[in-house]
């Protein structure tokens, strides 16, 4: 229970500071409504849910990474058709800050998990030589 409501809160982490680093960067002025922060918060906790896809030893490291990037995207589509949060999911601009936001998302979820496996296997080792 407790790994389940980590995943909602990085999720919510990521997806919310994605969202404002977005909006800063966006070249059209857009209204925020409290629907639009509901969206973005549940839209995010989902996605952070998925990631617990990467967890089922069944499927390869990239069958899962295909699988959360696809079930992101439903989730984006899914959240923009019910509450319009996105101003502009047809717009092709909407789509490279995706893809791109997810790339790097992705990229630091990777160094921070190389990062922990470094100090585990430094404290083993320092762990070893005494």
């Amino acid at each position: 229970m407790k790994k389940i409501f980590l995943k909602i809160i990085r999720g919510m982490e990521y997806g919310s500071l994605t969202y404002l680093l977005a909006l800063l960067v966006s070249v059209q002025t857009i209204e925020i409504t409290t629907k639009d922060i509901v969206g973005v918060l549940l839209m995010s906790a989902a996605i952070g849910l998925l990631t617990l896809i990467v967890t089922i030893d069944r499927l390869s490291y990239l069958a899962a990474i295909i699988i959360h990037l696809l079930g992101t995207f439903a989730l984006v589509v899914l959240t923009d058709r019910l509450t319009g949060v996105f101003h502009g999911i047809l717009n092709l601009n909407f789509w490279l800050i995706f893809v791109t936001a997810y790339l790097v998302i992705w990229l630091i979820i990777k160094v921070d998990q190389q990062t922990q496996v470094d100090r585990i296997n430094a404290a083993l080792k320092k762990a070893q030589t005494k």
